[in-house]
């Protein structure tokens, strides 16, 4: 089975373990990237927060692999503000069509799994198979 992890990563946090998921799985990884440059304190949090949660789709770098010619796709996301990252529902939005098979990841603080599978579940056509939330590991007090 041909397996292809697709993640956007912002931080590192999703792409630290979309590595990792690719590594087991034997998959081909293509990190999705967002063109624009970031504006703003913070890279521009609260501009792509609230693209987020109104569903905007943004501009991608163009992909290395063809979803298509894969079995499993496996799409890695952080949640910003309760919502899919705008890049990860840009390439649902070009590619679902074409997907034989659909897992997903999403990483984040404050409770990220109930945030992930209602945002994928709003995506018709893109019913996941397994799903799996990740919160980052919090830094140790002192």
């Amino acid at each position: 089975m041909r397996t292809l992890v697709v993640h956007y990563s912002r931080t590192g946090t999703t792409r630290a373990l979309a590595h990792q998921l690719a590594d087991a799985l034997g998959a081909d990884l293509e990190e999705l990237r967002d063109p624009t440059p970031r504006r703003g304190l913070g890279g521009g949090c609260a501009a792509r927060g609230m693209r987020a949660r109104r569903g905007t789709l943004v501009p991608l770098a163009p992909l290395r692999h063809d979803p298509a010619a894969f079995d499993l796709v496996v799409v890695g996301t952080p949640i910003w503000a309760g919502a899919v990252s705008s890049p990860v529902r840009t390439f649902l939005h070009h590619h679902r069509s074409h997907l034989r098979g659909l897992a997903c990841f999403c990483t984040g603080g404050g409770g990220p799994a109930t945030r992930c599978s209602r945002n994928w579940s709003a995506w018709p056509g893109t019913t996941p198979g397994p799903t799996c939330s990740c919160a980052p590991p919090r830094p140790r007090r002192r």
